[in-house]
């Protein structure tokens, strides 16, 4: 593990079964020998391809993956991962995304999102503050890109249709999207629908 990495991770509690790794060697012998929980991929310069991300998904369904990238112009659906964010985000940051990504919720820093989407830095700050979606907000985001109306999606999650409001409202504001089309794309984007 790199060292200004190790010392993040070995601040933090519960931090057993987080590794990282920069190549695909070391990705590999970290799957196949430890019990794994998180693996944080360090690709420098380009090292990492987006095919390694999905073997080791493949050979290890419940690992999450953090990719740390130097840089933010990539296809973020690519790479099969729970959270990406770039090497300019600070310890504060990687600890938040560590910590929501091992509870279950997905992270981009706002740089990835900002490429990801192609959007205007003029309609979110142009920083590496993760933007995090719980599970529930990526359910909603789903059915919402199967065309799923906020009433029957409140009947197939059992909760009200104002719950599915208040969700489809902050998952917009989380996006900095201001319409369905821009939820769409995000979740297309994202890989959370084909």
């Amino acid at each position: 593990m790199d060292a200004g990495l190790r010392a993040i991770v070995t601040s933090m509690d519960n931090q057993s079964n987080i590794y990282s790794a920069s190549n695909e060697a070391e990705c590999n012998n970290i799957i196949e020998d430890k019990k794994c929980s998180l693996l944080i991929v360090l690709n420098v310069e380009g090292s990492i391809k987006k095919d390694l991300c999905l073997n080791i998904k493949r050979k290890n369904d419940t690992v999450k993956i953090l990719l740390i990238t130097e840089t933010n112009n990539m296809s973020i659906s690519e790479y099969k991962v729970d959270g990406i964010l770039t090497s300019d985000c600070d310890e504060e940051e990687i600890k938040d995304a560590i910590t929501s990504i091992v509870n279950g919720k997905t992270v981009y820093c706002n740089k990835v999102l900002n490429e990801m989407l192609n959007e205007e830095t003029s309609h979110r700050d142009n920083d590496c503050d993760p933007t995090i979606l719980s599970k529930r907000e990526k359910e909603i985001i789903i059915l919402v890109s199967r065309g799923l109306k906020s009433k029957d999606i409140a009947d197939k999650l059992f909760i009200s249709h104002h719950t599915v409001a208040t969700h489809r409202k902050n998952i917009m504001r989380k996006l900095a999207v201001s319409n369905v089309s821009g939820l769409i794309n995000y979740a297309i984007k994202s890989g959370l629908v084909h």
